[in-house]
């Protein structure tokens, strides 16, 4: 902390060339000058823990929009899986058992909707 002086040397010199500095005085000053030292150094600490305080709530403020972020892709990964699992069993369905393909090209515009509210699919690990 640096140190900070209430008055001057050169005012210093000036009381003691006039006669003007006595105990009594002097005594007040110092302890006049104490006071505001240590009130300026409350409120230097005070500053700094509300600086803290503020970079502390942004810094969490950007934790939870990540976090919401993260569970937002996660869902909508997994409702994309679940698109991709009922279009299998249509297909398969169609193909296989004569169902017809209209259960298929209903999961293929959900498919193509998701894409275009979440961006592009990625199918290589689906």
């Amino acid at each position: 902390m640096p140190v900070t002086f209430c008055r001057s040397i050169a005012d210093w010199i000036e009381d003691e060339r006039k006669g003007t500095v006595d105990g009594s005085s002097e005594a007040a000053h110092t302890a006049k000058c104490d006071r505001s030292e240590r009130k300026e150094s409350t409120v230097g600490l005070m500053d700094k823990v509300k600086s803290q305080a503020t970079e502390l709530a942004e810094k969490s403020k950007q934790g939870v929009a990540q976090g919401q972020a993260k569970l937002d892709a996660m869902q909508a990964k997994k409702q994309l899986d679940a698109l991709f699992h009922d279009l299998g069993a249509a297909t398969y369905a169609a193909e296989r058992k004569g169902g017809t393909r209209d259960e298929v090209e209903r999961l293929l515009k959900a498919i193509d909707a998701h894409e275009q509210a979440n961006g592009p699919t990625d199918t290589t690990g689906t």
